[in-house]
């Protein structure tokens, strides 16, 4: 080790006579070094130890390229608290666009999220491990907070958005240089694609639209799901929103819109015919009770099918639509449970809210003595039925009636068929026509009577054959 010797100045001032360059005898204001008396070695500072080891070599990607200035440092992420719809809406913004940032930064396969879960899944999965599939990407709600933000549509728990994808801009190869201006807005990302976002309308909705959220990963876990079911990216959980495939036409306003004009532009050569068309009605049937064969065989029942809940997607290879089942808010997965083994089914929580025109007798009758009703299989088939009858008239079948009373009380005796062939359209619903031996079975008031969607299905494929 190295001995470090310390300089000190004199104290004292010391000069020595020169001859000055002009000749007068003036002291010299310089002063000269003074050699410092040896300090003893026991009284010398010590010095701190440093490793006489050479630094690590500074490594790069690519050696020859040079250095240039970083870009703008990207934001930090950060997860979001728990926030309500009530916060969402209300929060102030100058933007036309409501930027909501999920909690995962990384955007790179969005719709991918829930396919990347499916892939796990050779087998059923098991339902008490399921969690909610998280949206990893970020979105922007259309509209303003002012002026109100654009809706598909809404119900009991829920309002659906409109929204747009925000994709995450992906790094080049191009060098490294500082920003001309700053980024616009959206923030390190560009508008890509339209989205569905469902959330809540309501503060006591939050438990609901978590517990769709569950649904539709385990459903969205089968491949099948795909052709069956509304897309389904991921669940918000700071804003407790679902994000959806973007799909604007229900089955409820096809049907309405077909019988409005089947009327106005009568004719007695498609007055047997549904209102949408015999062929569209026939597919119609045939994908949505396949659909329901779906659900049924993962021990899910849907709840609420209604015409609003059927969503039509148009097909990419003729020009008619694939019906696709949406809105699980009401939906209950009842896993198949063996005594035997010791195994409890699962406690099945009750619903309290229906669409009377479409809901089994059954349900109505016990949700008049003012307890929660339980669905069933059994319910979805007749719900089923009931709103192909709806697509095939272009109505409720309980449109004669004159007051919402009245509706439910109809609605109670369980003869959704009887009644609509008191109505506009009964000839599109007569006695051994297509429509009449589709739904039929689906409408038993008796439940030993009713059929299941097994056999459903095989008296369907019949009663379509030639169409």
């Amino acid at each position: 080790m190295a001995a470090v010797i310390p300089l000190s100045l004199p104290t004292k001032l010391v000069t020595y006579p020169v001859s000055h360059p002009h000749g007068s005898n003036q002291a010299d204001p310089r002063q000269p070094l003074q050699l410092l008396p040896p300090i003893a070695m026991n009284r010398r500072p010590q010095l701190i130890s440093i490793s006489s080891s050479p630094p690590a070599p500074v490594t790069m990607s690519k050696a020859s390229q040079a250095l240039t200035p970083p870009l703008t440092p990207m934001r930090a992420a950060y997860n979001r608290a728990p926030a309500s719809a009530d916060a969402l809406l209300a929060s102030p913004t100058n933007l036309e666009k409501l930027d909501i940032e999920a909690e995962f930064p990384d955007a790179e396969m969005v719709e991918g999220a829930v396919g990347s879960a499916r892939a796990k899944f050779e087998t059923k999965p098991e339902w008490k491990n399921v969690r909610p599939q998280l949206y990893p990407g970020r979105y922007q709600l259309l509209g303003s907070a002012s002026e109100g933000f654009h809706e598909y549509g809404r119900g009991v728990w829920s309002v659906v958005y409109r929204a747009v994808k925000i994709a995450e801009k992906t790094p080049t190869n191009t060098p490294l240089t500082p920003p001309t201006s700053p980024p616009s807005s959206p923030a390190h990302g560009c508008v890509h694609g339209m989205l569905a976002v469902k959330a809540p309308a309501r503060r006591d909705a939050h438990k609901t639209l978590q517990c769709e959220a569950r649904v539709l990963t385990y459903l969205h876990s089968f491949s099948e799901a795909s052709e069956r079911l509304v897309p389904f990216y991921g669940y918000d959980s700071a804003q407790s929103s679902l994000v959806l495939g973007p799909i604007s036409l229900n089955l409820e306003t096809r049907a309405k819109t077909a019988g409005a004009t089947a009327r106005i532009n009568f004719s007695t050569k498609t007055m047997f015919d549904p209102v949408i068309g015999a062929a569209e009605w026939a597919h119609l049937a045939v994908d949505l009770i396949d659909g329901l064969v779906f659900l049924h065989s993962a021990d899910c029942v849907h709840g609420d099918i209604k015409p609003a809940n059927i969503l039509l997607q148009p097909s990419s290879t003729s020009n008619s639509f694939i019906p696709l089942f949406c809105d699980f808010s009401s939906a209950r997965v009842i896993p198949f449970s063996d005594p035997s083994n010791g195994e409890i089914e699962e406690d099945i929580e009750q619903v309290s809210a229906v669409t009377a025109d479409y809901t089994a007798p059954e349900l109505l009758a016990t949700l008049q003595r003012g307890v929660g009703a339980i669905v069933t299989p059994a319910s979805d088939v007749f719900a089923l039925a009931t709103t192909l009858l709806m697509a095939a008239i272009g109505e409720s079948p309980y449109a004669g009636a004159r007051m919402e009373v009245q509706k439910l009380s109809m609605a109670r005796e369980g003869m959704p068929l009887e009644f609509a062939r008191n109505g506009n359209d009964a000839s599109r619903i007569m006695k051994g026509k297509m429509v009449e031996k589709v739904v039929t079975g689906g409408l038993k008031r008796e439940l030993a009577k009713r059929l299941t969607v097994a056999e459903w299905k095989a008296i369907v494929a019949d009663a379509v054959a030639g169409i």
